[in-house]
């Protein structure tokens, strides 16, 4: 006699999910479920301190809220740019920076940025995530990020754009990132007091994303890649497995009944 299972835009199922599925369509469950089975076999945290993420209080990693991104002490917008940009590298983390060199009026260096990269996660991890990511923004909740670009005639809406939504308890917070092979970009909404805002504001977010986009892409196209796309990395091995059980396809008896689920492969 419990309660349904559920959270902000997810009732859970009884059915078979796939973890692009859940991505695409923000279910939470599944990720609760996920990073619940990571714990007992490595210390999530140490991914977070690889991409310099300190903004989380120790006792966060072991909250089921936190893989949602329901932080109490919340990430910064850097922190969350630069973890994201991170898996559009090819899973290699660059440390954000504003100023890249500084020069006397004689053109002498007096300071330059030096690049210290660090490899967070496997190249073929990265790829895995960035081509279920493709389809956050092609179909799934991010949807409206890239039909913006469209309507406006902006020739980004054709960059192999992947990335991902994210809504907080109450409509406090609403955050989108996406990236293409060349470039990461943010945004969030929100009210420093958590005032409640309305739940088509995160789609007026993705529309402000968008124009942002568009109007530094008018100053600047080169470095958005817009011909470059994400590919899988050569070694992610690829095979079909049934749609509603996500194992491979083959053959079973129930109740007298030969029965092949080969028909039934994505």
């Amino acid at each position: 006699g419990g309660a349904d299972i559920h959270n902000f835009s997810d009732l859970g199922s009884k059915s078979f999910k796939s973890t692009r599925e859940a991505l695409k369509n923000s279910l939470n469950i599944p990720v609760v479920n996920l990073y619940n089975e990571l714990h007992n076999h490595i210390e999530p945290k140490t991914y977070f301190d690889k991409m310099n993420i300190t903004s989380l209080s120790e006792a966060e990693y072991y909250n089921e809220s936190t893989p949602l991104g329901g932080l109490t002490d919340g990430m910064t917008i850097k922190e969350e740019t630069g973890a994201f940009a991170t898996l559009a590298n090819k899973g290699v983390y660059n440390e954000p920076y504003s100023i890249d060199k500084i020069t006397d009026n004689a053109g002498n260096v007096i300071y330059e940025r030096q690049s210290q990269p660090v490899q967070v996660f496997k190249p073929s991890t990265a790829s895995i995530m960035n081509d279920m990511m493709r389809d956050v923004i092609n179909s799934g909740t991010g949807y409206t990020s890239k039909s913006t670009l469209s309507g406006m005639g902006s020739n980004l809406a054709y960059a192999d754009w992947v990335g991902k939504t994210g809504t907080t308890n109450d409509n406090k917070d609403f955050w989108f990132t996406a990236s293409t092979p060349s470039i990461t970009l943010s945004s969030w909404i929100g009210y420093d007091d958590n005032t409640v805002m309305y739940d088509t504001w995160g789609q007026q977010n993705m529309t402000y994303w968008a124009y942002v986009a568009n109007y530094v892409y008018q100053r600047n196209p080169d470095i958005f890649g817009v011909d470059q796309t994400f590919t899988l990395d050569p070694s992610v091995n690829q095979q079909q497995v049934a749609a509603f059980t996500g194992e491979k396809p083959g053959s079973f008896n129930t109740d007298g009944y030969n029965m092949n689920t080969e028909s039934f492969k994505k």
